[in-house]
């Protein structure tokens, strides 16, 4: 369904990040291929979570943690437009404000949910944040054409609310709804 007009450029919602459980994902026909920086990038962001003990901090404070980690990445926009068929795209070089949001928070539920073993599997490893993104960024958990990724922030807040991914906090802070509509 369509997000409201009201809703529709991005959100005015607050959202701290819940225990986050793996997200289950099949098979993708279209596996992306992850360069060898981007593994690096994933690989150092893994151990530094674990060495920082990420998995013993409130979640919230775990992601931010995490994303510290991300500083001086560059900014790109538009990082899931790539050629051919709607697939996980992982690209942990350059990052747009969605794709910074949902790779801290994957990787965060990662280092709570696994160990360093994860990573003696290179295949594997990818195959588990691939399965996270997929759960945070598409309707149904996988990529079922560009149609089924979630566009506005405003539903990939409500969507990943309603998965318990995450809390929306926005009331709790004195936030107010904008009635205004947007067009």
């Amino acid at each position: 369904p369509a997000p409201p007009p009201s809703a529709a450029a991005g959100g005015s919602e607050t959202a701290v990040a819940d225990e986050v459980a793996t997200i289950p994902m099949g098979p993708s026909v279209d596996r992306p291929s992850w360069d060898d920086e981007d593994w690096r990038r994933f690989r150092a962001a893994l151990e530094v979570g674990w060495s920082e003990g990420l998995d013993t901090l409130p979640m919230g404070e775990a992601v931010a943690r995490m994303g510290l980690h991300f500083v001086g990445t560059p900014y790109e926009p538009q990082t899931l437009e790539v050629p051919g068929p709607e697939r996980v795209v992982v690209n942990l070089r350059a990052l747009d404000c969605v794709t910074f949001v949902e790779s801290v928070l994957a990787l965060t539920t990662l280092v709570r949910t696994h160990d360093a073993t994860l990573l003696t599997n290179r295949a594997q490893a990818e195959l588990t944040f691939e399965q996270q993104l997929a759960g945070l960024r598409y309707r149904d958990g996988e990529p079922q054409g560009y149609a089924s990724r979630l566009h506005y922030f405003s539903e990939w807040l409500s969507r990943n609310t309603e998965r318990r991914h995450l809390r929306l906090v926005t009331r709790e802070l004195g936030g107010v709804e904008d009635p205004e509509p947007i067009y």
